[in-house]
C-alpha cells in the first residue's frame, strides 16, 4: 500500500468531541457550498415556480452529496448510522438525502495493519503470538474489518473480525449528532421516527457485541443443522474459536466462496441454481415462522456462494457468515404477521387487513382505499407464492409454468408501490420489527433473482396456513 494510503488510515477520530466536531464541520462545509445557490434560487419564485422547485431539489442533492463526501472520511458508527438510514429509511427520508447516504455503502478503505495489531494485542495479549494475520484484509466496513489468519499447529483457516478502536463508545453520541443534523428536514416530526432511531441504536450495539454474535452464530449452526435435510444440506455456518475471541475481536472459521452478485450463472444449470434458491427461501420462512429469529441484514456480502466442480451441484454451498444483526421476534409480532402473510397468500382481503391493523401498520378508521392499497402491496410481496396458479399467463411465468424471479423485478416494484404509499397523509413509520422484516424479505427475493432462480414456491407456505 502507498504511504499516502497508510497515512490516511493510521488514525481514527475516536474522542466524543473530536468526532462531533468532525461531523458538524462536515455539515457546515457542505452547507457553505450551496448557500449562495439557495439565495439565487429564491429570486426565481416570482418568475418561475416550477424551475425554482427543480433547482431546489438539485441544490439539496448537491448539499447532501457534499455532506456524505465529508462524512465518508470517518469510520465507525456515524458511517454505519448513515448506511442503516439508507438501508431502512428509503420511505421516510427525503429522496436527495437517501440517495446520497447510499454512497456510504461504498466505504471500503481499510485501517492499516499496525493499528489492527495494536487492537489485537490489547485484547488477546500473548495469545497473538500464535496468530499469523495477513496484512491485506479480506474485507472492511464502517465498524470493523476482517483478516485471514492462521493459528499455530492448526491447519484450519480462520478469520479475525476486529472492531475499530473507540467505535463502541461513540455510538450514542454519533447517532445524536446525526439526528440533530437531519432535523432541518423535520424528520423527527414523523410518527414513529424516535422508535426507529432507537432501534438503529439497539442494532448497532448488538453489532459491536461480539460475544453475542458468537452465541448467535452457534445458535444458527444448531438450528440449520436441525433442519439440514429440509434445507438440502446447502448451508454452512462457521465454527467459532473462542480462544481467540474477546472484546471487539471475533475468531471464526473461514468459509470458502464469493458474493452471489460476482458470479456468472449463465453456464450453471437451472437445476443447480434452483436448489440453492429454494433452500434460501425455505431458510427465511423457517427463521420467521418457526425459529422467530432473523438475520436481518440481507446484504449480499453476508453470504458466500461456493460452486463445486461436481456437475450435479450436490457440493454447492451457501455460507452464512455474519450474525451481528440477528433479531428475535415474539408471538405478539409473529402471529399477526402470519395472519397478514397467509391472508395475502390466500388472497383474502379481510385477513390481510386485520393482520395489518394488529401490527399497527394501519388504523381501523383509515379509508377503504388506503386499506385496499395496503392489500395490493401485500399481494405483490407474496406474488411468487401464488402467481403461477392465479395468473399462469403472466409475463413473469416461463414456458414451463415457472416463476422467473429476476424477470419479475419484484423488489423494485414493491419498493415503488411502498414509496407511493408513503406520500399518503396516513403514512407513518412502520413498526421497527416490520421495517427490518420487509427489508430482509426483499433482500431474499433479490438474492434468488441474482441466482437466476425459476421455480414456483406454491406449497412453501402451506404448512403454516
Amino acid at each position: 500500500m502507498s504511504d499516502k494510503y497508510n497515512k490516511d488510515l493510521n488514525h481514527l477520530k475516536t474522542g466524543r468531541w473530536q468526532r462531533q466536531w468532525a461531523i458538524t464541520k462536515a455539515s457546515a462545509k457542505a452547507g457553505t457550498k450551496t448557500t449562495s445557490k439557495l439565495w439565487g434560487n429564491a429570486f426565481l419564485q416570482a418568475f418561475d415556480k416550477e424551475q425554482r422547485d427543480i433547482n431546489q431539489q438539485k441544490i439539496i442533492a448537491e448539499q447532501a452529496n457534499a455532506f456524505v463526501e465529508e462524512l465518508s472520511q470517518l469510520k465507525g458508527s456515524v458511517v454505519k448510522v448513515g448506511q442503516m438510514m439508507a438501508l431502512y429509511g428509503e420511505h421516510i427520508l427525503p429522496k436527495e438525502i437517501y440517495i446520497a447516504l447510499r454512497r456510504l455503502e461504498e466505504q471500503t478503505q481499510p485501517l492499516s495493519l499496525h493499528v489492527i495489531q495494536k487492537q489485537l494485542q490489547s485484547v488477546l495479549a500473548e495469545k497473538i503470538e500464535k496468530l499469523n494475520v495477513t496484512e491485506t484484509p479480506l474485507g472492511c466496513a464502517s465498524l470493523a474489518q476482517v483478516h485471514l489468519t492462521g493459528i499455530q499447529d492448526d491447519e484450519t483457516q480462520w478469520c479475525l473480525k476486529v472492531l475499530y478502536p473507540g467505535v463502541k463508545d461513540s455510538i450514542h453520541s454519533d447517532i445524536k449528532t446525526m439526528v440533530t443534523l437531519l432535523n432541518f428536514a423535520k424528520l423527527t416530526s414523523i410518527k414513529g421516527f424516535d422508535d426507529w432511531i432507537d432501534e438503529l441504536e439497539t442494532l448497532l450495539y448488538d453489532e459491536v457485541n461480539y460475544q453475542r454474535e458468537a452465541n448467535m452464530t452457534e445458535k444458527f449452526a444448531k438450528l440449520v443443522e436441525s433442519r439440514a435435510a429440509e434445507l438440502d444440506h446447502v448451508f454452512k455456518v462457521p465454527r467459532i474459536e473462542h480462544t481467540y475471541c474477546g472484546d471487539g475481536v471475533l475468531c471464526c472459521e473461514f468459509i470458502e466462496g464469493v458474493a452471489v452478485n460476482t458470479l456468472d450463472f449463465s453456464q450453471v444449470s437451472l437445476l443447480r441454481r434452483n436448489r440453492l434458491a429454494k433452500a434460501f427461501l425455505r431458510l427465511f420462512l423457517l427463521e420467521v415462522f418457526e425459529w422467530q429469529t432473523l438475520q436481518t441484514d440481507s446484504n449480499f456480502g453476508n453470504y458466500r456462494v461456493y460452486l463445486s466442480d461436481d456437475d450435479t451441484g450436490h457440493g454447492d454451498k451457501i455460507g452464512l457468515i455474519d450474525f451481528g444483526a440477528v433479531k428475535t421476534f415474539d408471538d405478539n409480532f409473529i402471529e399477526p404477521l402470519r395472519l397478514m402473510i397467509i391472508g395475502a397468500y390466500q388472497q383474502n382481503h379481510r385477513k390481510t387487513v386485520e393482520g395489518g391493523l394488529l401490527l399497527g401498520l394501519m388504523q381501523a378508521h383509515f379509508p377503504d382505499d388506503v386499506k385496499q392499497d395496503f392489500y395490493e402491496l401485500c399481494l405483490i410481496l407474496v406474488e411468487p407464492f401464488h402467481l403461477s396458479v392465479s395468473n399462469p399467463e403472466s409475463e413473469f411465468i416461463n414456458d414451463h409454468g415457472d416463476y422467473c424471479w429476476a424477470k419479475s423485478e419484484l423488489p423494485k416494484r414493491a419498493a415503488k408501490h411502498a414509496a407511493r404509499s408513503a406520500l399518503s397523509q396516513y403514512f407513518a413509520v412502520p413498526p421497527k420489527e416490520f421495517a427490518l422484516l420487509s427489508r430482509k424479505l426483499l433482500g431474499v427475493y433479490s438474492f434468488i433473482a441474482a441466482l437466476g432462480g425459476e421455480f414456483n414456491p406454491d406449497d412453501f407456505l402451506s404448512e403454516w396456513c
